[in-house]
């Protein structure tokens, strides 16, 4: 969340468009834990390796899931009526 990979964002983005959320503090972060939630439904914690075809079916199975937020709609269902 807040390492030292992100030391150098304000050389390529000005401050007002950098959001840092508190370490433990995951009700900062509510859509990123939510995505971890269903990540972990097939990948549970301290899985070293995967292989692309099950990354794969991770990323298809989340695109897939309704979510209220979109009026019970998946996000590949709202990103295609969308365009």
């Amino acid at each position: 969340d807040n390492g030292t990979e992100f030391n150098r964002l304000f050389d390529v983005f000005s401050e007002e468009h950098i959001y840092y959320a508190h370490p433990y503090a995951s009700w900062e972060r509510g859509t990123n834990e939510n995505h971890n939630r269903l990540i972990r439904r097939w990948l549970p914690k301290g899985t070293k390796k995967m292989t692309p075809k099950e990354v794969a079916f991770i990323e298809k199975w989340i695109n897939n899931y309704p979510k209220k937020c979109l009026d019970y709609k998946s996000p590949r269902e709202d990103f295609w009526m969308a365009n």
